[in-house]
């Protein structure tokens, strides 16, 4: 029987971090969908945004949306980070985002290059137009 590799950043924490995304990212119920324009409406004013979590009534089942046409998500790694810190949304639901905006740097800068690029596969490759 062939012994699988775990993928390690070295960092106890960092890794310890990646697996429960990991988790997050390989459920049946969690949809990752790369759309063409993502907006918000905030007080009257409208306004892009790079991602956006969608969370369903069963926590299991999330649906992840993200702007592939925006200037950051341009390239691969991203979307990487964009999917990342939508990740830690549903793996931390009660942290609100100025802590999830400082964690997501962090977390990415410590991975390393294989779990890094495990990440960034889960990203689709084209567009969706239907959410």
């Amino acid at each position: 029987m062939k012994r699988r590799r775990k993928i390690s950043s070295g960092d106890p924490l960092v890794d310890w971090l990646f697996v429960r995304i990991a988790q997050i990212l390989n459920r049946k119920g969690t949809n990752i969908t790369l759309v063409r324009s993502l907006t918000e409406t905030n007080c009257g004013r409208r306004r892009t945004i790079y991602g956006v979590v969608e969370y369903g009534e069963d926590p299991y089942k999330n649906d992840i949306l993200i702007n592939g046409t925006h200037a950051m998500n341009m390239r691969p790694e991203g979307r990487g980070i964009t999917l990342l810190h939508e990740a830690i949304h549903i793996l931390m639901r009660t942290v609100q985002e100025p802590r999830v905006l400082n964690l997501e740097p962090l977390l990415w800068e410590r991975l390393s290059p294989a779990q890094r690029r495990f990440i960034i596969f889960y990203v689709p490759r084209h567009f969706t137009d239907q959410r």
